[in-house]
């Protein structure tokens, strides 16, 4: 994640619904998006493999070639691993 993102996306792997209801807050409802996100992975693959030639004279055939090899894993990693939540949460008093 780290090479792509530039951050380790630890926020993509935080159990969200737990780190609320700890903070005094009641989980009303709860849904995971993140298999609405793979399209925008797919996109921005087709986007640098379109745009490779520029990509490659701005950082070099080596880089270019480690960061598609990278961007093709960050898709499965997140099926794997990841979380994009959406809650509707109430604060308890």
């Amino acid at each position: 994640m780290r090479a792509i993102l530039y951050h380790e996306g630890r926020e993509l792997i935080t159990n969200w619904p737990a780190l609320f209801r700890n903070g005094g807050f009641v989980v009303r409802s709860s849904a995971d998006m993140m298999e609405h996100t793979h399209p925008t992975w797919e996109h921005s693959l087709a986007v640098y493999k379109k745009r490779r030639e520029e990509v490659e004279h701005r950082y070099g055939r080596r880089i270019a070639k480690v960061t598609m090899k990278q961007m093709h894993r960050i898709p499965e990693i997140l099926k794997t691993y990841g979380s994009f939540v959406v809650m509707s949460l109430e604060k308890t008093l």
